[in-house]
């Protein structure tokens, strides 16, 4: 005799192409959404000013903020379709999130529920926004495209409210803009403004003269005769004179004074098998420790740290791969204990633990890093991949710790 026995089906995860995740009840066959990851290149990043936040950004038109410490998510925003993320700004205040997307669109949004502080974005860009920057005092937003063209957005009063409106915009260089960056004048604590080019270009923009539909130019100079600049930094106040950081593409960083823009120190830097990229300063909490800076950097595939002051010295760097197909971009936490790095097409961002406590492998001053046989100090990262969509499966969540000691070895006789 057979008896007919029941069929138990379990529930099951379903992950589709789309990088969505779906709950599946069997019985009954109630399909419910999880969550949805980003499908496309992840090219923007931004960390937040004080808190443990970061905003994400994805060619899809997605918008994630995670709690890093957490590693939780907290909340997205999904824009229409055709609007693909390409750079993402927190103001200094972390009240404003500046986004810049594929189609030249610029939106600034509220940085807790990611919704429009102004009634319409702006569409003054054929083309993609590849930076976006805000001012000291948040009065001001740049962004610049691939148009080579510089754009400028102020705040005004109407009737007791702030409001966002466009101010200028103007097609200042020749070819690619690397770096767009404000500044202060320390003679009046007003905003400057900079722009470096692949033209080999550094143009500063006079603000205060700058009125609607015509900003004005201060001055132009020019920072190589041979190689382009890559990406500049403003360098820490670690002697009187204050200096702009300026990589190129033949490994060298030069010191450019701040106020006359004449090249005062041009050093080797970083050679890792690519030029640097993008650089940041990592903050510091008191003036004590402006003795003690040290600059994040990317190149083409890795992720590295350098002791400052500058000095030529190749033993006060350390680098290891961080997206073998390439970084996209880069962010470093206000506290300066994480970086974080972007890699495009492969749909990953990876936090990185910064350590900056020497071990016992080197006991002596950094200047002596280099001059004898010994090991110089080794880095510790920790590297954490919270969100790792891929090509083989449409979306991986994971919570990966690696351990990586990256050691540099003196070959001096």
């Amino acid at each position: 005799m057979l008896l007919g026995l029941s069929l138990a089906n379990r529930n099951f995860i379903i992950g589709t192409s789309d990088a969505s995740v779906y709950h599946l009840t069997a019985d009954g066959t109630k399909l419910e959404k999880l969550f949805v990851e980003p499908k496309d290149a992840i090219c923007a990043i931004s960390c937040h000013p004080y808190q443990p936040l970061i905003a994400i950004g994805s060619f899809c038109g997605m918008i994630k903020v995670w709690d890093y410490e957490q590693k939780k998510y907290l909340f997205s925003r999904i824009f229409e379709k055709g609007l693909g993320v390409q750079s993402l700004t927190y103001n200094p205040e972390g009240a404003l999130l500046g986004a810049g997307f594929t189609e030249g669109t610029v939106y600034i949004l509220d940085a807790m529920s990611l919704e429009s502080e102004i009634p319409e974005p702006f569409k003054y860009s054929r083309t993609s926004v590849t930076h976006v920057s805000f001012s000291h005092d948040s009065q001001y937003m740049a962004t610049a495209d691939v148009s080579f063209t510089v754009a400028v957005y102020v705040v005004r009063v109407k009737n007791g409210r702030r409001v966002w409106e466009y101010l200028a915009r103007l097609r200042s260089h020749r070819k690619s803009i690397r770096s767009v960056l404000f500044g202060v004048h320390l003679d009046s604590n007003e905003p400057r403004l900079l722009s470096l080019g692949r033209d080999r270009l550094l143009i500063e923009y006079n603000l205060l003269k700058s009125y609607k539909d015509h900003l004005e130019v201060l001055d132009i100079h020019r920072t190589d005769q041979g190689n382009y600049p890559t990406c500049m930094v403003w360098y820490p106040p670690l002697t009187k004179e204050l200096f702009l950081l300026i990589c190129n593409s033949g490994y060298k960083v030069k010191l450019f004074n701040s106020a006359t823009k004449m090249c005062r120190k041009t050093l080797l830097g970083p050679v890792y098998g690519s030029p640097i990229e993008q650089i940041q300063i990592l903050p510091v909490k008191t003036p004590l420790e402006l003795q003690k800076c040290y600059m994040v950097f990317v190149n083409r595939d890795k992720v590295g740290l350098q002791i400052l002051p500058v000095d030529g010295n190749p033993h006060k760097t350390s680098a290891l791969i961080c997206h073998p197909s390439g970084v996209a971009g880069m962010d470093v936490s206000y506290d300066g204990r994480y970086a974080f790095t972007a890699g495009g097409q492969d749909r990953t961002v990876v936090q990185w633990e910064i350590n900056l406590r020497w071990p016992p492998a080197w006991q002596g001053p950094i200047e002596e890093l280099g001059k004898s046989s010994s090991e110089a100090p080794s880095f510790l990262k920790e590297q954490t991949c919270f969100m790792a969509p891929s090509k083989s499966t449409p979306l991986t969540v994971c919570h990966v710790h690696i351990f990586l000691l990256c050691r540099h070895r003196s070959f001096a006789p």
